[in-house]
């Protein structure tokens, strides 16, 4: 069954996107919290223009707070979903360069819908000088407790200028990694909400999980994660996501 609601963010993102050649068909809203104040929607995307033969994605999960604070990059990661983005780089005309961590984080708050992540190493892509991707990881941790022991990475954020597809750009980052920093492994969380996971299927990675939602309370329209047995007041209002997949690469594939 279809449901159509009236409600101002909803018609909101339906006008912007349909101004970009995208049909949204939205099943019934998920209510987080039982006052109704901030919900999620599913949403069944349909470009009607033309798109990259290797668009993979076309149903996401949309938070009314995400929406809210994230509008311009919410358009733009749907339509990067959706392969219908205008400007196609190829990933192996590009240089790789190791950046520091004020502009890695200015780059991921500006163009990453969910912002700055952390990590300790950030390599960025650039094309003619210009940084137009970039890829956070932590530094190589020794899993001690393994049987061997070895060394694992995770791959924290990677992200795009909007409007950009990088054909073959993270599977460039990937083996640059491997090759300068010593790690066994990298492994990567993926956001169900907005991701099979396929595309990171298509470069090597296999899932090894599906994590437990995590629960968070909003102040000031952010989110802060909900530790575990902490007592929320009553007008604070949460929201939960659906949790994460999660991938790992390892170096030898």
């Amino acid at each position: 069954m279809i449901y159509f609601c009236i409600i101002e963010w909803i018609e909101d993102i339906k006008t912007r996107l349909f101004e970009k050649k995208i049909a949204v068909i939205e099943a019934e809203p998920h209510l987080l919290r039982l006052n109704g104040k901030n919900r999620s929607l599913l949403l069944h995307l349909i470009s009607t223009g033309e798109t990259d033969s290797e668009s993979i994605e076309n149903c996401i999960l949309l938070h009314e707070d995400v929406y809210l604070s994230r509008k311009s990059l919410v358009i733009w990661r749907i339509i990067s979903l959706l392969g219908s983005n205008e400007n196609r780089l190829h990933g192996r005309k590009m240089t790789i360069y190791k950046i520091d961590r004020k502009s890695a984080r200015d780059f991921l708050n500006t163009y990453h819908l969910m912002g700055d992540g952390g990590g300790k190493i950030f390599l960025g892509l650039y094309s003619t000088n210009q940084l137009v991707g970039l890829a956070a990881f932590s530094k190589p941790l020794l899993m001690r407790y393994e049987d061997p022991p070895y060394y694992s990475s995770e791959l924290v954020r990677f992200c795009s200028l909007p409007n950009t597809t990088i054909v073959g750009g993270l599977d460039k980052i990937i083996h640059y990694f491997f090759r300068h920093f010593e790690t066994d492994d990298i492994v990567t969380h993926v956001d169900f909400e907005w991701s099979s996971g396929r595309s990171f299927e298509k470069i090597g990675f296999e899932l090894i999980e599906r994590t437990k939602p995590l629960h968070f309370k909003l102040i000031d329209g952010k989110r802060i994660l909900v530790k575990e047995n902490e007592r929320i007041p009553s007008e604070i209002q949460q929201v939960s996501n659906q949790g994460n997949l999660k991938y790992r690469i390892k170096r030898n594939r």
